[in-house]
């Protein structure tokens, strides 16, 4: 386990994290263009959760890590929506931790990808 994750995580810890991320989540390796050469794609794992209770989103960067910022959006209602990102290879940690739990199948397939980025 990555060593900014919190190392006592239950087991109902992690079902609920992975509840989160079945409901609100994604997951995915995405093209992004390098910041010093802007001709040369690069591939960027990365986990993510976004809704407006920020509650939630402070969970999961307190179990896993992570950044929690505001999105500029907000919703209908005039209410900001909150994220938690991880990224790169803190991505693979995160995704190794909600892969047993998580029962969505389109994102246990999302979270897979991540895995098979790194030859896991």
């Amino acid at each position: 386990m990555n060593p900014k994750m919190n190392p006592i995580l239950t087991n109902a810890d992690l079902a609920c994290l992975a509840g989160l991320f079945d409901g609100e989540g994604t997951a995915g390796v995405y093209l992004h263009k390098q910041r010093n050469n802007r001709n040369i794609p690069i591939r960027s794992p990365q986990v993510a959760v976004a809704m407006t209770d920020p509650d939630p989103i402070r969970f999961l960067a307190l179990c896993l890590g992570g950044n929690v910022y505001t999105c500029g959006r907000r919703t209908r209602g005039n209410r900001p929506v909150y994220k938690w990102v991880r990224a790169h290879r803190k991505a693979l940690h995160a995704a190794q931790a909600l892969l047993p739990w998580v029962k969505n199948e389109s994102k246990v397939e999302q979270l897979c990808r991540i895995t098979q980025h790194y030859g896991m």
